[in-house]
């Protein structure tokens, strides 16, 4: 809404024709890229300072007995046993201009250490991390 492009990067076959289909239904459709590929070697393409900001939306860890929805728990069979994070959190940072926002479970542990700050919600948190300005040049 905010008139940003957006790249959206799915590993999971099915899951990327979902979001695909419901991007190309909203409104800024024209803005919104789906890429059916893993994040972090997209993010590697892109190379360092290549956008603005980089929203990384790993899946929750199970946890407990109770069980999630329906079709949370069929995504996450089509995705199986979550991969190390640390890759894709590096590339993350390196492509990033501004800023590197994680949503994580308001339990777990930031995934990059301290952030900068974070977004609390009841369900989730947003974990902002700001990249510092660069100096300026000498004159």
């Amino acid at each position: 809404h905010l008139g940003c492009n957006v790249t959206a990067c799915e590993r999971i076959a099915p899951l990327a024709l979902l979001l695909d289909e419901a991007a190309e239904r909203a409104p800024f459709a024209d803005r919104i890229a789906v890429r059916h590929a893993d994040a972090a070697i997209v993010l590697d393409d892109l190379g360092a300072d290549s956008v603005d900001v980089v929203l990384l939306d790993p899946m929750f860890p199970t946890q407990g007995r109770a069980q999630v929805k329906k079709e949370m728990q069929v995504c996450r069979l089509l995705a199986g046993q979550p991969g190390s994070q640390d890759v894709l959190v590096h590339r993350a940072f390196l492509a990033a201009r501004e800023r590197v926002v994680v949503k994580r479970h308001p339990h777990e542990q930031p995934l990059a250490g301290a952030p900068s700050f974070s977004i609390d919600g009841e369900r989730v948190r947003f974990d902002v991390y700001l990249k510092p300005k660069a100096a300026p040049s000498a004159p």
